[in-house]
């Protein structure tokens, strides 16, 4: 692990020089950071790792510092704000892990269910839950509000005169 670390740091270096000739290697650079904080993440499991709190600690550290980096790099990689709240909840920061858990959540919904079984997630899970009621609660309300919208579109509808044809006209725009 610790060869793919120094290859995806230095792939990400490379990417970050050149992100001043063209922006979309701000992407690589990202992807290259998340990787290498993955690859942090998996020395973890090793033995001489294992039980000892405070290599864990910096471990988890420098691999939440990378994840910060990619997201700083390219915000629009969600998978970088789950694995730094997933850094951040090992290390019991739930003020720093439920905001990047939240951003991963609303740019994909499937962090929802990833997070539900991520046991990574444990030192923290009654925050993780209210979480996770809070934006169920949100987008029902958001729910509510689009079926309403689209029983009054029903009911003009349903009231429709051929002869009226272009009245009706801007209430479709509104979908």
């Amino acid at each position: 692990m610790q060869k793919a670390k120094k290859h995806l740091l230095l792939a990400s270096r490379f990417a970050k020089a050149e992100v001043t000739v063209d922006k979309t290697f701000a992407r690589f650079a990202a992807e290259a950071l998340l990787h290498a904080s993955i690859a942090i993440y998996a020395q973890l499991g090793e033995k001489n790792i294992l039980g000892d709190a405070n290599k864990t600690k910096d471990l988890l550290e420098e691999a939440k510092r990378l994840t910060a980096e990619g997201v700083r790099l390219h915000p629009q990689l969600s998978e970088s704000f789950y694995h730094s709240a997933k850094y951040s909840a090992l290390l019991n920061e739930p003020h720093v892990s439920i905001p990047n858990l939240e951003t991963a959540i609303t740019a994909d919904r499937d962090y929802a269910v990833k997070v539900d079984i991520d046991h990574a997630f444990d030192p923290i899970r009654p925050h993780v839950l209210a979480l996770l009621s809070k934006l169920k609660d949100s987008k029902r309300m958001e729910s509510q509000d689009r079926l309403k919208q689209a029983n009054q579109l029903l009911t003009e509808v349903s009231l429709w005169h051929p002869e009226e044809s272009g009245s009706l006209a801007p209430w479709f725009s509104k979908c």
